[in-house]
């Protein structure tokens, strides 16, 4: 079946009560107002198997509609004060998720097995052919998800983009497990047993109680505009255009790097102390790009970096939340550290910073945050602390653990080989996508150019090499 361009509506299998609002918490509210975009690779035998993989996707997400009934809805102002910024997800009779397919055969030279046997380079991820949406949400009323089918000879490049505000990576991992689940035994005509959990729905595990006790100040990480009460930044100012290149690039750590860059911190570490590899990982990169962002005889000596990354709370807050929570529940932490220092200072000593800056997200802290986050009188005046664009700061995303590469979508669809993000330029971001089936990881890091190419040197004197 040769596929040009079509588009469809996926409404749920079964028939819900609608019309529904979701009410968000203040986690969900105060995320960046973003898609994060996921392209998850599939090889297909059979160049005729366009139409069986499009109609097992849609089959298989309407079922999962079914389980998961925010994903049909979009994302709208509160009612009450629609100056706050706030959001609810509404679905409604007509409710679905839209669903964009399209072949690029004819469109494109690149087919499935140039882009395996060149390991899956960013390059070759344009956003504007591969995503149905801007990373931006720009519409008033965004959709919870959007999906678009992407056909290239030998292969599927599946977009999957999900508003930040309706829930973090993690909830779309659980959501795409559960795609995957229905994907498997419907090709084999047995009934699904959803694995979601009772409460995996439930935010109310994360609304204020209106008991706050911190002050904008205790918690640097994030940072709240004039709106506030007590506001710990201003409105920044205009950035000034135009802006200097950026790029992306991706850089491969293999299993055997990750242990023996863990050992060598871990000797660094005093006794009744531990790192892990995630920690270490945040230390190497960190290091590494405020070293290739500034040479040696520019930087200011009252200068500092400040490297921001978020924690999963599911399993931190009392009572946890069910691991397959389909919300936010990421927390900002960050370490602040001299930048003149930073790129000599022991990696050892780095990690071990970012482990306390784990510990520290305790319940009673991450309770607190909650009511902080709560009680902004405008949602989208709440920001990560730092700056990361253009500046000295970092931020690092892991996805590490979610269990995406390898997913078995069942004999239709198939088995997930590399999972990707579009190729976009930015700086100051670092995104570590889903651990390989080998233990390996890959992260993705933007940065200006000339930065970048200074960051292929350092990182390259470690055997660590980008594709």
């Amino acid at each position: 079946m040769e596929i040009d361009y079509t588009y469809t509506l996926v409404a749920p299998e079964k028939e819900l009560n609608h019309p529904s609002t979701t009410a968000l918490n203040p986690v969900d509210q105060t995320n960046p107002r973003f898609y994060t975009q996921l392209i998850l690779c599939f090889p297909i035998s059979s160049p005729t198997a366009a139409q069986s993989v499009c109609s097992a996707l849609r089959s298989s997400l309407a079922r999962t509609i079914s389980d998961i009934p925010i994903l049909s809805g979009s994302l709208e102002p509160e009612m009450k004060i629609r100056t706050s910024g706030r959001l609810s997800i509404v679905c409604s009779e007509t409710s679905g998720v839209p669903f964009h397919i399209r072949g690029l055969g004819c469109h494109s030279a690149i087919s499935y097995a140039d882009i395996m046997q060149e390991g899956y380079p960013i390059k070759d991820f344009d956003a504007d052919r591969l995503t149905p949406v801007d990373a931006v949400a720009y519409d008033s009323s965004p959709a919870v998800m959007i999906v678009q089918a992407n056909f290239v000879a030998g292969g599927l490049l599946l977009a999957i983009c999900v508003h930040h505000a309706a829930m973090d990576a993690s909830g779309i991992s659980a959501v795409l497990q559960i795609w995957a689940n229905h994907s498997r035994t419907m090709a084999h005509n047995t009934l699904s047993q959803t694995t979601i959990s009772s409460d995996a729905l439930d935010r109310q595990a994360l609304m204020p109680l209106d008991n706050r006790q911190a002050e904008p100040g205790d918690y640097p990480q994030y940072k709240f505009l004039n709106s506030y009460p007590n506001p710990t930044v201003s409105p920044p100012p205009e950035t000034q255009l135009p802006f200097p290149l950026m790029t992306s690039k991706i850089f491969h750590f293999t299993l055997d790097q990750l242990i023996e860059l863990k050992a060598e911190a871990s000797q660094m570490v005093p006794v009744g102390h531990w790192v892990s590899t995630h920690d270490v990982l945040c230390a190497v990169l960190w290091k590494s790009i405020a070293e290739a962002r500034t040479k040696q005889q520019d930087r200011d000596d009252m200068a500092t970096s400040t490297l921001s990354f978020q924690v999963d709370g599911r399993r931190r807050i009392n009572p946890p939340l069910p691991t397959d929570y389909v919300g936010n529940a990421n927390i900002y932490t960050s370490v602040t550290r001299p930048l003149t220092s930073l790129p000599r200072a022991d990696m050892g000593a780095i990690a071990l910073e970012v482990r306390h800056a784990i510990q520290r997200l305790t319940n009673d802290r991450i309770r607190d945050i909650v009511e902080l986050l709560g009680s902004a009188q405008v949602a989208t005046d709440v920001h990560a602390g730092g700056k990361h664009f253009l500046g000295e700061d970092l931020a690092i995303t892991s996805w590490a653990a979610l269990p995406l590469n390898g997913l078995d979508w069942g004999p239709t669809v198939g088995t997930v080989e590399r999972v990707r993000v579009p190729y976009g330029t930015f700086d100051g971001l670092c995104i570590v996508l889903p651990r390989l089936e080998d233990g390996s990881l890959e992260v993705v890091v933007g940065l200006v150019s000339l930065h970048m190419e200074r960051l292929v040197e350092i990182l390259g004197r470690l055997g660590i090499h980008s594709a």
